[in-house]
């Protein structure tokens, strides 16, 4: 009995083990097959959406200028004699930032840039421009407005002589010029007031002789008009604004000038933000879009106000380049900062439900539809979409609600 009672166990063991190890092709084909998939939802959000570019920038100075001298007067080489400025140095009008072949380059305030040498009896707007600058550093200006005249040499003469250097003249024959036209003035005069002097009976044509005189008169007096200080271009930077910060120096006392090569780089004006965008982001930008401007914590808004022309991407071969421009009220200690800007592009007027764009599925028929989970089961509703933004998209559907669950994948 107790031997049958233990064979008994043996088996119902044996075949609890088999029950185990041994099972159907079905069971083996369920049990390696992969998890149903798990929908992925997000809620639907209600808020103001942006349609935005993002782009990295610089901190900056809104104009760069750069020093390159050119022929000093009377020189057979260029040579550096002397650098006056350091990288950080502040400039105002009137400084001299360098010394070449013995001739100074002094700094003025002016928007355009020196272009010829400017001379007594020039006229145009850039004769204007001087006489402004002049009259900035105390002189006091007479002429016309535009012509260099007697009043204007003199407030070129008085900023060579606070710089401490001798004026250029117009001529550099003047001096002879000037001497024989006094000169020839004299003798006429002394011709006509020892005929004058003569018995009438003896005296010779005195009308002829009147106008040797007032021929050289003239003469002298035109001759007078168009001598004297000169500025030539060569000599004189123009800087919109100031103070300008001197961000760049290449020149060394005693070397010779490197032609075409910047000597001092000058950076003035109001601080901005500039930064590059592709060509495709660029035709989505337009003047005065508002900006957002992100530094560390800190944040300010700003307005675009340049797009400049496609510019090569340099070494790299890549596509052109577009540079933009965003001015804002930017505190000092902001200058050369990195900025993360975020340009609006497009913006809704108020809040609207938003979905990201992988929510948003087509129907046979093409209407766009969003799938609701609610309580496990899934649900297409119809939707009508608007604006897009930063991978949101703006919907509406009178069945729909903030915090609804829609599906955007599965895993």
């Amino acid at each position: 009995m107790v031997l049958v009672m233990l064979l008994c166990l043996v088996l119902t063991g044996a075949a609890f083990l088999a029950g185990q190890w041994i099972k159907s092709p079905e069971q083996r084909a369920a049990e390696a097959a992969p998890p149903a998939p798990t929908m992925l939802t997000v809620p639907i959000e209600e808020r103001v959406l942006s349609d935005t570019v993002a782009v990295r920038g610089v901190v900056e100075a809104e104009r760069s200028i750069e020093v390159v001298p050119g022929a000093a007067a009377g020189a057979q080489r260029l040579i550096v004699s002397g650098v006056r400025v350091s990288v950080g140095d502040t400039i105002r009008s009137g400084e001299v930032l360098a010394v070449v072949s013995g001739r100074p380059i002094i700094v003025l305030r002016g928007a355009i840039p020196s272009y010829r040498d400017l001379v007594p009896g020039a006229e145009g707007e850039d004769v204007t421009q001087l006489q402004d600058a002049l009259r900035s550093n105390g002189s006091t200006i007479n002429d016309p407005t535009g012509h260099y005249g007697s009043s204007t040499q003199a407030g070129v003469a008085a900023l060579y002589d606070a710089a401490g250097f001798t004026i250029a003249r117009a001529n550099a024959d003047e001096d002879a010029l000037l001497r024989d036209a006094r000169n020839t003035l004299t003798s006429a005069q002394q011709s006509l007031t020892e005929a004058e002097a003569l018995p009438e009976d003896e005296r010779p044509d005195l009308a002829a002789l009147r106008r040797e005189v007032s021929e050289a008169q003239t003469a002298l007096d035109d001759l007078e008009a168009v001598t004297g200080a000169a500025l030539p271009m060569n000599e004189v930077v123009f800087v919109p604004e100031f103070p300008a910060e001197v961000t760049a120096v290449s020149a060394r006392a005693g070397e010779p000038v490197v032609e075409g090569e910047a000597m001092v780089v000058l950076s003035g004006g109001k601080l901005v933000a500039r930064g590059q965008v592709n060509r495709l982001d660029a035709e989505a930008l337009t003047l005065d879009m508002p900006v957002s401007l992100l530094n560390g914590t800190e944040e300010l808004t700003g307005t675009l106000s340049a797009i400049a022309e496609a510019q090569s991407s340099g070494e790299t071969g890549g596509p052109p380049q577009f540079e933009v421009t965003v001015d804002a009220d930017f505190p000092e200690e902001w200058s050369a900062a990195d900025l993360r800007m975020t340009v609006i592009v497009s913006q809704t007027e108020t809040e609207v439900l938003v979905v990201p764009i992988t929510a948003i599925f087509s129907k046979a028929d093409g209407k766009p539809t969003v799938v609701r989970l609610r309580d496990g089961q899934r649900e297409s509703i119809n939707v009508t979409v608007g604006a897009t933004g930063d991978g949101y998209v703006e919907i509406a559907s009178p069945e729909l609600s903030v915090g609804d669950q829609v599906v955007v994948g599965q895993s």
